[in-house]
Formats: structure tokens, sequence, C-alpha cells
């Protein structure tokens, strides 16, 4: 882009042109949530989480967000149900995880991934969990929190 300047005092006059480069250096803003963070009981349906995103950008406004959803274990993992997929209508709104694990493990935690980009070369992103805990005990919800946790903590 090119500024042209003028300046008037009154008594005589000045102009220049000049080149100038707008760079945009900062990260875009972008959140996850889940409405809910357990699946209980392990009845192997797919549940609407309740998955919400929001994305800012000082330029690009609200520039789209990507979703990825991991697991700590696999789809068909022996114990678990053996149905697949495990995540499935992967978007806001609409996301539903199956609410089961593995009989043999301490729970599976389901990491949500929402990224964006704002077209600058500036990422960002945030992550949220859900849970299938082992059991119903306190013990059991306290270990897939500790696991979500932890799991969140990871760069």
């Amino acid at each position: 882009a090119t500024v042209n300047h003028k300046v008037d005092d009154g008594a005589a006059t000045n102009s220049c042109t000049a080149p100038v480069s707008i760079v945009d250096t900062i990260a875009p803003i972008v959140t996850c949530g889940t409405a809910i963070s357990t699946l209980d009981p392990t009845n192997h349906e797919l549940i609407n989480v309740g998955l919400s995103t929001s994305s800012s950008d000082i330029c690009a406004g609200s520039p789209p967000v990507t979703l990825s959803v991991f697991s700590d274990e696999d789809d068909a993992s022996l114990g678990s149900g053996n149905t697949s997929p495990d995540a499935a209508d992967i978007a806001a709104g609409t996301l539903r995880l199956r609410a089961e694990r593995d009989g043999t493990g301490d729970g599976r935690v389901y990491l949500i991934v929402a990224k964006t980009d704002d077209g600058s070369g500036n990422t960002a992103h945030d992550c949220c969990t859900v849970t299938v805990p082992r059991g119903t005990s306190s013990a059991s919800v306290a270990l897939g929190n500790a696991q979500a946790g932890a799991v969140r903590l990871v760069p």
C-alpha cells in the first residue's frame, strides 16, 4: 500500500508518498468447550457433548476453526465394545463421542483440539476434553479428570 501525506501550514504546502507494509504479528484467539465433560453410563452410544468454539482476530475478524478429535484408546480396542467410529459429526454443536472405554484400562480421555489461522501466518489452538471414567466411584472420576488435565497441558 502507498500512503500520501500532504502538509499545509497556510504559507507553504509540501507532500510526500511512501510505501507502507502492514504486517499482522498478533495471533488470533480460539476457544473450545463442551457442555458435557463426562460420558456415563458407558452404553456405547454416540452422545452429543455440546461442543462450542469461537475465534477472533484483530485483522481477520472471526477466522474459521478446524477441529480434530483424539482418544487415548483405539476405536476397536478389546473390551471397548468394538464399535467404531468413536467420534462423529465433528463440528461445533454436533460433535458426538462414544460413551465407551476399554474395560481393562483406566478410563478413556477424548482430546478435542480447535485450531484457527488468521491468514497472515499466525495460528492459535485450544483444547478441551471429555472423559469416560473406568467406573462411577469418586476415585475413578478423579483419575479421569486428572488424565484430562494432564493431556490439556501438553503443548
